[in-house]
C-alpha cells in the first residue's frame, strides 16, 4: 500500500517540502523511514486512489537492506533525481509510471549525473561553511556578537523545541516562518552588523512568543491546572509569564531597543510576573460577586482579629508605655470587636453561602444578631 506524506526536511539550512507517495506495508515503517531521513511529518495517511493521479514518475532509494519505492508529482524524470539526492537519499532506480518509460541506460546515466551534481554541490557547500567559520573566528573576538551568536544558538535550540512539541497542532503558515527564521539565525553567524543581528533576533523572539501562545491555547483542559485551590492562575499563565521574563532579560543583555512592556518585564523581573498574576486574580474576584463578597468577609474577619490582638498588646505594655488606657473601656471595646469577629469567623468557615444574594441575608442575619447579643450583654453587664 502506498502513504501520503506532508513533510518537511531541513538540509543544510535550507527547507524541502515533501509531497510524496511511500509504499509499505504499514505506517510505522514509514514513520521510522522518515524518522531515520530526520523528516518533520506534518501529515500522514493511506493513499487510496491510483497513484497515477497522483504522479507520473517514481524512484527506488536504498534504505539499510530495503529499496523503498517513491511516486512524485515532477513532470520531468531528471528533476525528481536530482531532488531525491538532494534529500540525500541513494536513489538505485527511477522512471516513468507509464507512457514512455526510458531504457536501463538511460536511467542510470540521469542518476549518475544526478550523483555528480550533488556531490559538487554538497563540496561547494563545505568550502562555503569553511570560510563562514574563518570569518565567525574573526568575528567572534567582538565581545558583543560572542553575546549574539550565543543568543542566536538559543533561539535556534527554542525553535527547535518548539517544532518538536507542537508538531501538527502548529499550522503551515506558521511553520514555514519558524523554518525560514531557523535558516536566517544560521545566516546570521556570518553578520556583523551588530544592529541588524538585533533585529532579526527580536523579531524571531516574537514569534516564538506568538507560537507558544497559540499553542497553550490549543492545550486540553486536562493539561491545565490551577497552582493552587486559592488562586486562577494555571501551569499556562507560568509558562507564558517566563517566556516572557525570559525574552526582556535575553534583550537587555544585548542591549536591544525594547517595548515598555518588555522593559517593565526586565526592570522589575519577577515581581512585574507577581503584579500579572496579582491582577488576574483581582479581575476575576470583582467578576465573581460572590467570590469577591467571601474576600471582603474574610477580610473583616482578618482585620478585626488583628485589632483584637493589638488591644492585647497594648494593654499587657501599657504600664511600660504609660499609655493611660482605661482597662474598663478596653474591655468594652474588646468584647464588642470579639463578638463581632466571632460571628464572622463562623459566617466564613462554617456557612459559606454560594450566591451573592445569600451573603446579604446572612449579612444581615449577623447584624441582627450582633445588635441582639450586644443588648443582652449590655443588660447583663451593665456597660
Amino acid at each position: 500500500m502506498f502513504f501520503r506524506l506532508t513533510g518537511i526536511k531541513d538540509i543544510s539550512d535550507k527547507n524541502y517540502t515533501l509531497e510524496l507517495l511511500i509504499e509499505a506495508d504499514d505506517a510505522a515503517t514509514v514513520k521510522k523511514f522518515l524518522g531515520d531521513q530526520k523528516v518533520i511529518i506534518i501529515g500522514l495517511e493511506i493513499y487510496h486512489g491510483d497513484v497515477t493521479d497522483f504522479g507520473k514518475s517514481y524512484i527506488v532509494v536504498k534504505y539499510g537492506d530495503t529499496l523503498v519505492k517513491i511516486i512524485g508529482n515532477f513532470e520531468d524524470l531528471e528533476q525528481f533525481v536530482k531532488y531525491v539526492f538532494q534529500l540525500e537519499l541513494e536513489v538505485i532506480d527511477a522512471n516513468y509510471i507509464l507512457g514512455n518509460q526510458l531504457s536501463e541506460t538511460q536511467v542510470q546515466e540521469i542518476i549518475n549525473s544526478a550523483r555528480e551534481k550533488q556531490i559538487a554541490s554538497k563540496k561547494a557547500h563545505q568550502e562555503r561553511l569553511k570560510a563562514a567559520q574563518a570569518a565567525e573566528k574573526i568575528n567572534f573576538n567582538d565581545k558583543k556578537l560572542q553575546k549574539a551568536y550565543q543568543a542566536i544558538d538559543d533561539i535556534v535550540n527554542q525553535i527547535d523545541q518548539l517544532m518538536e512539541i507542537g508538531g501538527s497542532k502548529i499550522q503551515p503558515n506558521t511553520r514555514k516562518k519558524l523554518d525560514d527564521t531557523r535558516s536566517e539565525m544560521g545566516k546570521l553567524r556570518l553578520a556583523t552588523n551588530y544592529d541588524k543581528i538585533i533585529e532579526e533576533l527580536h523579531s524571531a523572539m516574537n514569534l516564538i512568543v506568538e507560537t507558544q501562545d497559540f499553542l497553550l491555547d490549543l492545550l486540553e483542559n486536562d493539561k491545565i491546572f490551577a497552582i493552587n485551590p486559592e488562586t486562577k492562575i494555571t501551569n499556562v499563565d507560568i509558562i507564558r509569564e517566563q517566556t516572557r521574563l525570559a525574552k526582556a532579560n535575553l534583550l537587555q543583555v544585548l542591549g536591544a531597543q525594547m517595548s515598555r512592556e518588555e522593559t517593565m518585564y526586565a526592570s522589575l523581573g519577577h515581581l512585574k510576573i507577581f503584579t500579572q498574576y496579582l491582577t488576574r486574580d483581582f479581575n476575576f474576584v470583582l467578576s465573581n460577586k460572590p467570590l469577591f463578597l467571601k474576600q471582603v468577609f474574610k477580610g473583616i474577619e482578618i482585620v478585626s482579629l488583628f485589632v483584637l490582638v493589638e488591644l492585647i498588646v497594648l494593654t499587657v505594655l501599657n504600664p511600660v508605655l504609660k499609655l493611660s488606657l482605661s482597662l474598663e473601656r478596653v474591655g468594652v471595646v474588646f468584647i464588642y470587636i470579639a463578638v463581632f469577629s466571632l460571628l464572622f469567623s463562623f459566617f466564613n468557615h462554617k456557612i459559606r453561602p454560594q450566591t451573592s444574594r445569600a451573603y446579604l441575608g446572612w449579612l444581615s442575619l449577623i447584624i441582627l444578631v450582633y445588635a441582639a447579643l450586644m443588648y443582652l450583654l449590655k443588660v447583663l453587664l451593665i456597660f
